[in-house]
């Protein structure tokens, strides 16, 4: 899906104040921004927060009744 993005960008001419703007300098500027970093940690605590709630708490709120060394791995057909 991004292919046809990268080519239109890829083939379109650069305007002529993207040129004079000042690149990164990746040993004395801070590539990821702290506002980034909020952003990733927040959202690493947000998936660990709704795993652990469906991990062990999902079998109570959606009904679901398994016993780790009672339940099969499989069922049969005929019961």
């Amino acid at each position: 899906m991004d292919i046809l993005a990268a080519i239109a960008l890829a083939t379109e001419q650069p305007h002529p104040t993207d040129l004079r703007k000042e690149r990164f300098k990746i040993e004395k500027d801070n590539f990821v921004m702290p506002i980034m970093w909020r952003s990733i940690y927040s959202q690493v605590l947000y998936q660990i927060l709704v795993m652990m709630i469906l991990l062990y708490l999902g079998p109570i709120i959606f009904g679901i009744e398994y016993n780790l060394l009672n339940t099969p791995f499989y069922t049969t057909l005929n019961g």
